[in-house]
């Protein structure tokens, strides 16, 4: 889990330069690895994830932040750093305000 972990903080930090900014992705990013372990994936690397894969791990960690009640803004916060390590882009459509769309993607 390490091993994972090091390599979201390290792809999620590149251009934050905040030190605050920098505390908040890195809690986010102990949250996502605390449930990712939870889910039964121990041992995974960033190599080991495809894109599909990726994207439906940020799936599931939505509706699991959304089931315990956690507030959209919140979870957007959450999700920030983990989908810029998995280059996934997240944003709230204008014509659908409360959901959330992931598009896979460099982000620019």
């Amino acid at each position: 889990m390490e091993i994972l972990k090091h390599e979201l903080l390290r792809l999620a930090l590149v251009g934050v330069t905040g030190r605050e900014e920098r505390k908040v992705y890195g809690r986010a990013i102990d949250r996502f690895c605390l449930w990712f372990s939870e889910q039964g994936m121990h041992n995974s690397k960033m190599k080991d994830l495809c894109n599909e894969h990726k994207m439906a791990l940020v799936k599931e960690y939505i509706s699991f932040l959304t089931n315990r009640g956690v507030p959209r803004f919140c979870i957007i916060t959450y999700l920030k750093p983990v989908c810029k390590a998995f280059q996934i882009v997240v944003y709230e459509p204008a014509d659908s305000p409360g959901g959330l769309l992931l598009l896979q993607g460099k982000l620019e």
